[in-house]
């Protein structure tokens, strides 16, 4: 019994992607990412399998720390930075740290 390539496991990931299959493909990615962890093109797939946009972002800047050149990767996850928007930092309350409140 021979086990399928990385390619094949990716082509069938992303067909079960498009399907439908989320769980089914999430399985299979993982699977392959334990038994190749540097796997550029699994992580880039491993982005579309959760509702999650840190995990997502997670999965994006990983394919992307294996292969910076990956431009599906960069444009994935521009993707997911423009519909997840970082939150805006507070402002400071600068009242609160003067010297006529402290004393």
């Amino acid at each position: 019994m021979s086990s399928r390539s990385s390619q094949e496991t990716l082509k069938l990931a992303a067909q079960l992607l498009d399907s439908g299959g989320i769980d089914k493909a999430r399985s299979m990615i993982f699977d392959l990412l334990e038994r190749e962890p540097l796997d550029a093109d699994a992580w880039l797939l491993a982005s579309y399998t959760s509702d999650d946009p840190q995990e997502q972002m997670n999965a994006a800047k990983r394919s992307l720390a294996i292969n910076a050149k990956n431009q599906q990767a960069k444009k994935r996850l521009a993707e997911i930075q423009r519909a997840n928007p970082a939150p805006k930092s507070k402002s400071v309350d600068h009242e609160l740290f003067t010297t006529n409140r402290l004393e």
